[in-house]
């Protein structure tokens, strides 16, 4: 990875986002596993958020 990437807020939030979303993986029920989904969704977003103004920026 480039070290421009770690210099980026939204970054921290996508590491948080794929982190809750494994922690709502292993939890029983219909709601934990649609948060889940929700939460890894939400990290893959935020990291093509990231890429696509690290390519603006060049």
């Amino acid at each position: 990875m480039n070290k421009e990437i770690f210099k980026q807020p939204i970054f921290y939030l996508a590491l948080f986002n794929f982190f809750i979303g494994l922690l709502f993986i292993f939890q029983e029920g219909s709601v934990a596993r649609t948060a889940s989904y929700i939460f890894q969704l939400n990290f893959i977003f935020n990291m093509y958020i990231i890429n696509s103004t690290k390519k603006n920026k060049h």
